[in-house]
């Protein structure tokens, strides 16, 4: 499933770049950028060059403009425009007099169905800003930051109009300044309240204002009964080496503070290096030289070569930083054993040695007929695997006695297969040939919907609404696939009640081969409707008894939801950042029983989410502290369309002062930040907020629809 969500996230940031290169035929270099208001007259686009002229055209006209009298169109002819197949304005800059400096290149872009990249570009490293808004109706400034490695040979600065024929977009006031001011300064968005005031119904005292008309339901907590201590390891996060880590790393190679700030404000227990697919073709020891000579990795996804700013000496940093703990993903696919056994040693001898192991990402899902990321190249039968196996874990053990090393799994029961064909029983195959020791199984059962027909557009309302009421169910697809893993491992000796870990999963709305549609995805991804999903997901694993651990994917991307999405504005904390964000400061360490008692929904069969039935419109989980003084619950309404007004009865526990806060928004398909596409609400400001929570006999919140109400009770 990894394969699905960075196939979708290439398409958006680099299927489209092709710069000019060093050793190309271009003009000679400049110290700094020529005719960037694009005002000089003559012949052609003075200043600048062209490439992919079959694909396209450039001409400066004279409107619309963003300043002064001219701005340059950029066409697709009939051929159409993508890729290395379009049409590139650029030009060559000396690189001399940008070598070590931290860059920003802007522009002012205005598009009426082509997207626009623009891309920086040396042969030791590049970034570019993609902006995939078809029409945006108006000129947006869009610009990135990028510090010219030192040892920069050539560079140029290009600008290509994709999309389809006739697609145009305009550029205007192309700017390129070193040293000047950062991205991250711009102003800010001016955002909206939570909620819009509405006629006779105000807010006040900081308290979400909500409807109070809806369904009811009730939910009873047993107090008197406490159970399992909570497995704080089902909030982990998986991490890449690629796009710096995605992220977390800055254009001169440096840990971004406020990055780690934010993630360690939630708590994460556990960090998944060094990424899915990747982690089976990654070399360990070529990113841990020195990051001065440090060789460039190849991104599967994309084809580039790409620096590796982020490292397993950065992860280590990282891991000490946040006090966390490590699962690494040793390279099955093109690795060994011994490579495996050096790796654990390394992480060891840095004094952080990885407490988990799995062996491999998805092998199972690998087509051995296809030249792909999932592919012909790291393609092992289900035997060979459970053969294979014993030699990586001896090899991780002998470096690091007693640390835990998983298999790998994969029951292919939903609305369509995704194993290739031969391939659906590679796990009962490879359990069938395992005969030594293991410590977990690792699946990958809980992305939803997973739409890869291009059959939802979330500009509809009514197909949005219908595929989050399916993304809504698809816990209880998660929970049943889960159950089918614990019974097939418990029907042989060797793995009978072996723990399960679940290291990918979240809100994955589909992929495409279309930009506009991939776009959509992506925005998806950061809705409030995405924070109802995890947050109903993690309500069911921490009440999993089998379940050993669990990594998000991932804890921060460009145009992914994650928990944190990295625009050219700002770092915004997505609705889904404050769901984990409430689960650690807000959710207390003792499971307790919590039964819910109210109406239920039914969803029908979309992407990989097959047609579920009686699926409980809230989800709930409970728990209490060690000394029985503070009893928490976090109750989750999976309703597309209405509040639910709850009661919540409590046994074996006098409840005292009760402090209620919703994680809510105006519509479920809004956002925080800027979005891709309009099948959002962007800009909003969605955090939780105290909300009217009645104390008594039984406590009475109204959950607005599509919402998350977390409850900490004191005793009396």
């Amino acid at each position: 499933m990894k394969l699905v969500m960075l196939a979708m996230l290439a398409a958006l940031a680099a299927a489209g770049c092709g710069p000019v290169q060093a050793g190309q035929a271009t003009p000679p270099p400049t110290s700094a950028l020529v005719n960037g208001d694009f005002e000089q007259s003559g012949g052609g686009v003075p200043g600048w060059a062209l490439r992919g002229e079959e694909f396209g055209r450039a001409e400066v006209v004279r409107e619309p403009v963003a300043s002064g009298a001219r701005a340059l169109m950029m066409s697709a002819s009939s051929r159409g425009s993508s890729g290395n197949n379009s049409l590139m304005v650029y030009q060559v800059l000396d690189p001399a007099a940008f070598r070590g400096r931290r860059v920003r290149f802007s522009a002012k872009v205005r598009t009426d169905g082509g997207a626009v990249n623009m891309t920086l570009y040396t042969p030791e490293g590049m970034e570019n800003d993609f902006y995939t808004e078809l029409k945006s109706g108006k000129y947006v400034e869009r610009s990135k930051t990028y510090t010219v490695p030192k040892n920069a040979s050539f560079l140029s600065l290009g600008i290509q109009v994709m999309g389809q024929s006739g697609a145009r977009a305009y550029i205007d006031d192309v700017t390129i300044t070193a040293d000047g001011q950062r991205a991250s300064s711009l102003p800010p968005l001016t955002l909206p309240p939570l909620f819009p005031p509405r006629s006779g119904n105000t807010s006040s005292n900081n308290r979400a204002s909500v409807a109070s008309s809806g369904d009811s339901a009730q939910v009873r907590i047993d107090a008197g009964r406490p159970g399992a201590n909570v497995n704080r390891l089902v909030f982990g996060m998986h991490l890449e080496w690629s796009d710096a880590g995605n992220g977390l790393m800055d254009s001169s190679g440096n840990m971004r503070h406020e990055v780690v700030d934010a993630l360690r404000g939630v708590g994460i227990p556990l960090y998944r290096f060094p990424g899915g697919i990747h982690a089976d073709y990654y070399d360990w020891r070529a990113g841990i030289e020195p990051r001065n000579r440090r060789r460039n990795a190849s991104n599967i996804f994309t084809g580039r070569s790409e620096s590796q700013p982020f490292g397993s000496p950065e992860f280590v940093d990282l891991i000490k930083a946040t006090r966390a703990d490590m699962l690494v993903t040793a390279n099955y696919g093109t690795g060994s054993a011994d490579d495996a056994g050096a790796w654990a040693k390394y992480f060891k001898d840095a004094g952080v040695p990885a407490k988990y192991w799995e062996v491999g990402n998805e092998i199972y899902l690998a087509d051995p007929n296809k030249e792909q990321p999932n592919g012909k190249r790291i393609a092992k039968a289900g035997e060979q695997y459970g053969r294979d196996f014993a030699k990586y874990r001896n090899a991780i053990l002998a470096a690091t006695p007693g640390v835990k090393v998983g298999l790998i799994g994969h029951i292919d029961d939903g609305a369509f297969p995704i194993a290739p064909g031969g391939r659906g029983d590679w796990t009962e195959r490879m359990l069938r040939e395992f005969k030594g020791d293991a410590d977990f199984m690792a699946i990958h059962n809980a992305y939803a919907p997973v739409v890869i027909n291009d059959g939802v557009r979330f500009t509809d309302a009514n197909a949005r609404l219908n595929s989050y009421r399916v993304m809504y169910a698809a816990p209880e697809q998660t929970k049943k696939n889960f159950d089918e893993v614990a019974a097939l491992l418990d029907k042989h000796p060797n793995t009978k009640g072996l723990p399960i870990a679940i290291t990918e999963w979240g809100p994955l709305f589909g992929y495409s081969g279309k930009r506009d549609v991939t776009a959509e995805y992506a925005d998806q991804s950061r809705t409030m409707a995405a924070a109802v999903y995890v947050a109903s997901m993690l309500n069911l694993m921490i009440g999993e008894p089998r379940l050993m651990m669990a990594t998000y994917t991932n804890p921060i991307h460009e145009f992914y939801g994650s928990l944190l999405t990295d625009t050219n504005r700002e770092l915004v904390r997505t609705p889904s950042y404050h769901v984990f964000a409430m689960f650690n400061s807000r959710f207390e360490s003792r499971l307790v029983p919590a039964r819910v008692e109210g109406p239920s929904f039914a969803s029908n069969t979309l992407g990989l989410i097959k047609a579920q039935d009686q699926v409980p419109e809230i989800s709930a989980q409970a728990s209490i502290s060690p000394n029985g003084r503070r009893l928490t619950a976090m109750l989750v309404n999976r309703s597309v369309d209405r509040a639910m007004n709850t009661r919540i009865s409590v046994d074996g526990f006098a409840v005292g002062n009760v402090d209620c806060q919703v994680l809510a928004a105006e519509a479920p398909h809004a956002i925080n930040g800027p979005s891709l596409t309009r099948s959002v609400l962007a800009g909003r400001v969605i955090a939780p907020a105290r909300i009217n929570c009645t104390p008594g006999d039984q406590i009475s919140v109204s959950i607005p629809a599509s919402a998350i109400v977390s409850l900490v009770a004191e005793r009396k």
